[in-house]
C-alpha cells in the first residue's frame, strides 16, 4: 500500500547502452544473415577451413602443460557379512 501511495505512477525509460546496443545489433544482423544465407557454401567452406587449422593447431601443442603423476594406486576392497558388527571385525583382522 505505500509503495501505491508514494511511488509515481508514470513510467518512463530513457534509452540506456544495453538498449543502443540492441538497437545496433538488429539494425546489422538481419541484412548480414540474408546476405550469408546466399553464400551457404563459402560459409561452410569457412568453417571446415578453420576447423582443420583448429585441430592442426591442437595436434601441436603437445602435453607438456599436462605433468604426468606415478603416484601408484592403492585398492582397498573389504568385505564385511551382513550380520556381523564392527567390533567383531576388527577384533577378527
Amino acid at each position: 500500500m505505500a509503495s501505491a501511495l508514494f511511488l509515481s505512477k508514470t513510467i518512463s525509460h530513457k534509452k540506456n547502452i544495453s538498449d543502443k546496443i540492441i538497437d545496433a545489433i538488429y539494425r546489422v544482423y538481419p541484412p548480414l544473415l540474408s546476405r550469408v544465407l546466399t553464400m551457404k557454401k563459402t560459409v561452410v567452406g569457412i568453417a571446415i577451413l578453420f576447423l582443420i587449422i583448429v585441430l592442426f593447431t591442437f595436434s601441436k601443442l603437445g602435453g607438456e602443460f599436462i605433468p604426468t603423476l606415478d603416484e601408484g594406486d592403492i585398492t582397498a576392497n573389504v568385505i564385511i557379512a551382513s550380520e556381523s558388527t564392527l567390533s567383531q571385525e576388527v577384533s577378527h583382522h
